[in-house]
């Protein structure tokens, strides 16, 4: 990042000082006015998605569940799988290997204490995580129509691996993307991260029309199957959640050769207060051990319509009528669905037909899901003009974006159509110029930084390290632990 210090940091005389902003824009920001940039608000201009070749169907499922688990089930609990199979309303789901591979670590494992530890659905997750990304992210960048060297950022979304350096990465090399692309890794935020995705997006894409940005959400789910720890959460999560990718291409300025589908109001995120047990994502030597409270779907009825309410109001300035948005929602589980239809009076042939049909085409995909229901919404058409884009996840949080519907979508009439940049603004933009925001660049307005009180000296870690190892090093490792704590500048 290239800054200019301020005079606070620098001595440098003739040094200009921001002038603060004046009471009107003060107050404007007070009542949650939403401000352009320059060029307009930022665009969805693309979206792909991608799911593996192999299906989990419900029923077989959790046929496979009970026999896996044996004992560990109660009757109680075999019945709870066969009800979730019949009412969860998916016809399948998506995994990265046939069912047969896990039949086959079954076997190896029965009548021993031992787990598919982390390491090797880690590994699994590196395998076929970055094919599949790439498979939903050169899809949206063929909708987007633009060419992939224009892609300026990536933002890769995930928690349901690690993989350093990211996912998205590794992609902008296979996509053979420019070695001077952005890159931002955003993980562990859950069935929420898909919105977060799309607002950092957004907020990248404001900073300049030259910008393009892809994001990728890549989630495996398959791969956290417990395979010795089990409790009613866990097998809830079995039965609902798959493996998939969805990604956009976000921009701001319209081009001549882009057809916008979205366009990004507003963005808001809320956490539920006293809901942190109800939904968790802990990691574990078993795998990621997921938390899913039966109260999670009451709370989030009585809080969607604030929520919604406040998205609005603080965007347009007034309460849109429900009824009036299509409603793209996370698909997270048909109960959260229908307690939201019923809170909002939401027609479910309507309003969330699309959330429904992607639960029932490819179940809950964590992060990336709610761009799948996005796809559907701009193949199948509405004729509303505002969307309501929400998604639930750990904290107990709700992630929102207000949308606008662009005539690609919407069939409402009356609606404008983006006007693409002129040659000038193309040419500048082709030469790297920087376009302030209304208000001018950001600024970094404070610095705080802490470390633990506990300190490590580099002579005695030195000694202890070679205390620790023994015999694991060689007279040459001794040598050069003491090298390194007498010449790497650290003191502590």
């Amino acid at each position: 990042n290239l800054l200019r210090c301020c005079p606070t940091v620098s001595t440098r005389s003739g040094l200009s000082v921001p002038r603060p902003l004046d009471s009107g824009v003060l107050s404007a920001l007070a009542t949650g006015d939403q401000t352009k940039g320059p060029h307009g608000n930022p665009f969805i201009l693309g979206v792909g998605t991608a799911v593996p070749k192999y299906t989990l169907k419900p029923d077989a499922t959790a046929e496979r569940m009970i026999r896996f688990y044996g004992d560990k089930l109660t009757e109680q609990d075999a019945r709870r799988l066969r009800r979730i199979a019949k009412t969860a309303g998916i016809d399948q789901r998506h995994c990265v290997f046939p069912e047969e591979r896990w039949e086959q670590y079954i076997e190896q494992l029965q009548g021993t204490t031992e787990i598919i530890d982390f390491e090797l659905r880690n590994q699994m997750y590196k395998e076929h995580a970055v094919p599949l990304a790439m498979k939903a992210a050169t899809r949206a960048i063929e909708r987007w129509g633009g060419k992939k060297e224009e892609i300026t950022h990536v933002l890769g979304i995930t928690c349901t691996g690690t993989i350093v350096p990211g996912f998205e990465f590794h992609l902008i090399q296979a996509m053979g993307l420019p070695l001077t692309t952005q890159r931002l890794s955003i993980s562990l935020m859950g069935c929420f991260g898909g919105c977060s995705g799309l607002k950092a997006a957004s907020a990248i894409a404001a900073q300049s029309p030259r910008h393009r940005v892809l994001v990728v959400c890549c989630e495996l789910c398959s791969l956290q199957t417990p395979t010795q720890q089990v409790d009613t959460d866990k097998l809830v999560a079995g039965m609902i959640f798959g493996d998939g990718s969805g990604a956009i291409v976000v921009g701001t300025g319209v081009r001549a050769n882009e057809t916008p589908l979205y366009e990004f109001l507003r963005s808001s995120s809320s956490v539920i207060p006293d809901t942190l047990h109800m939904m968790g994502w802990d990691l574990s030597s078993d795998g990621w051990q997921v938390t899913l409270s039966p109260e999670i779907t009451r709370k989030l009825g009585e809080t969607i319509c604030a929520f919604a309410d406040n998205l609005t109001e603080s965007t347009l300035q007034r309460r849109v009528p429900y009824a009036d948005m299509i409603w793209p929602l996370h698909p997270g589980g048909m109960a959260i669905v229908e307690t939201i239809e019923v809170t909002c009076k939401l027609d479910s042939q309507v309003h969330t037909r699309s959330t429904r049909e992607v639960l029932r085409r490819v179940g809950n995909m964590s992060s990336g899901t709610v761009y799948f229901v996005l796809e559907d919404i701009a193949a199948r058409k509405t004729d509303k003009e505002i969307a309501m884009m929400a998604s639930f996840g750990p904290g107990l949080t709700t992630e929102g974006n207000l949308l606008r519907c662009c005539p690609t979508v919407s069939t409402r009439s009356g609606l404008s159509v983006p006007r693409p940049l002129d040659s000038g603004v193309l040419s500048a933009l082709a030469t790297g110029d920087q376009t302030k925001g209304p208000h001018g660049n950001p600024f970094i307005l404070g610095v705080g930084t802490a470390v633990p009180k506990y300190t490590l000296k580099p002579d005695a870690t030195a000694e202890r390290m070679i205390r620790f190892y023994g015999d694991k090093l060689t007279e040459q490792d001794a040598r050069r632990l003491r090298r390194i704590a007498k010449t790497a500048g650290i003191d502590q």
